[in-house]
């Protein structure tokens, strides 16, 4: 069964009450987390898509449902086997479908066994 649920603010009984604008344009609508090393692998996601290894700390990750614009926030971490934990960084301009995602170890491109990466925004 489908429906739909039209309101314009959430109440919690104890917590208050938040408008569901706050839910819409504040939520993530995607999220990967998978294994840089070796065969590249997704471990857990939300509306992925797609990942494809370019060579050492460079991913594209491809979303299922696209953003409304390439004016979204990507938001990442990354651990290599000895526990260091960087933030990668992005390699290319966003696209509405997919983005680049580079890791490094210091200044350099470095295959990570675990990379998340968050991403925000409105969906088209």
């Amino acid at each position: 069964m489908a429906g739909t649920i039209a309101a314009d603010t959430l109440t919690h009984s104890t917590a208050g009450s938040i408008t569901t604008d706050y839910v819409v344009e504040g939520s993530a609508k995607y999220w990967v987390d998978f294994n840089g090393t070796g065969t590249v692998a997704v471990r857990d996601s939300l509306n992925h898509a797609s990942l494809t290894d370019g060579g050492t700390g460079i991913y594209t990750v491809g979303y299922t449902n696209s953003f409304n614009n390439a004016n979204y926030c990507i938001v990442g971490g990354q651990t290599d086997n000895s526990g260091s934990i960087a933030i990668p960084r992005q390699a290319t301009n966003l696209a509405t479908g997919s983005t680049v995602i580079r890791t490094t170890n210091g200044s350099s491109g470095a295959d990570m066994l675990y990379v998340n990466v968050i991403a925000l925004g409105d969906l088209a």
